[in-house]
């Protein structure tokens, strides 16, 4: 085949296809871009509406005496859960925005310790956690660990204080944190497994709360004791430790007899 013949194939056939897949990609690209721009704009707005809250917030808790005060810090609270639901979704990791919602959160709690716990604005506290924390990767930025850590021995504090019924709404943001190496570190830094130890034993809990939120706690104390080698029921007394595996290996869910005499076995094991 002749150069010429070569070039005029080329020329004829291949090049208008090569022209056609540089405008798709210029067309994508430029696609791309402006949604893009569209998000970040988005994301640019959410961030002014939870610092506008922020100032909401903290203009009301000088007074929280009133009903109509608490109503107020209640909707805040909601508007900053839907507030940060949005910016999680929106995939883009930024302390600025997340650390002063998670201070708001440890505010929040404090309040808690220091009066009664709501199961309303626990469930918003534990959904708002979950949005800000959806990327375990944040957990690598020492601000935001910082923030979460105290967030966490406060919620650590919460579990031995409230009713059983109100467990079911901590069991989704602590499975999250367990998910992760770094967050599974800060519940053991926290010493979540003695109070989970103590409310699992606890005689009834499972006639209590549904099965399927019994299970998921024993699941999260199975992970921080493997974690951590069983050590916290190595230190336990004899006695409490029969007394937790006989609670657990009593059960009449299968799921919870299964997992209770695994970590019975894999506790054996450990003290070989």
């Amino acid at each position: 085949m002749s150069a010429d013949k070569l070039l005029a194939d080329v020329l004829g056939e291949d090049l208008p296809r090569f022209l056609k897949q540089v405008q798709a990609l210029q067309e994508k690209h430029a696609s791309t871009t402006a949604a893009l721009h569209k998000r970040d704009a988005r994301v640019h707005e959410l961030e002014n509406q939870v610092a506008g809250l922020q100032n909401d917030y903290l203009a009301i808790s000088m007074d929280t005496t009133s009903r109509e005060h608490a109503n107020q810090r209640q909707l805040l609270l909601s508007c900053v859960q839907a507030t940060t639901y949005a910016l999680a979704h929106g995939h883009q990791l930024n302390p600025m925005t997340q650390v002063p919602v998670l201070h708001a959160m440890d505010s929040f709690l404090q309040d808690m310790l220091d009066s009664d716990a709501d199961p309303m604005t626990l469930k918003c506290i534990a959904s708002t956690l979950g949005s800000v924390l959806h990327d375990p990767a944040c957990l690598l930025l020492p601000s935001i660990l910082a923030a979460v850590e105290s967030i966490f021995i406060k919620l650590t504090l919460l579990t031995v204080m409230i009713p059983c019924s109100m467990l079911q709404e901590l069991v989704p943001i602590f499975g999250l944190m367990a998910s992760s190496s770094r967050g599974t570190s800060v519940l053991v830094g926290c010493n979540l497994v003695v109070p989970l130890l103590k409310i699992i034993a606890s005689d009834g809990l499972c006639d209590t709360i549904a099965p399927s939120v019994y299970a998921a706690l024993l699941a999260l104390l199975q992970h921080l004791l493997q974690h951590t080698k069983y050590h916290a029921l190595k230190q336990q007394r004899h006695d409490a430790t029969f007394h937790f595996f006989k609670v657990i290996t009593s059960s009449r869910d299968r799921s919870v007899l299964d997992l209770a005499r695994r970590m019975h076995e894999e506790f054996r094991r450990s003290q070989a």
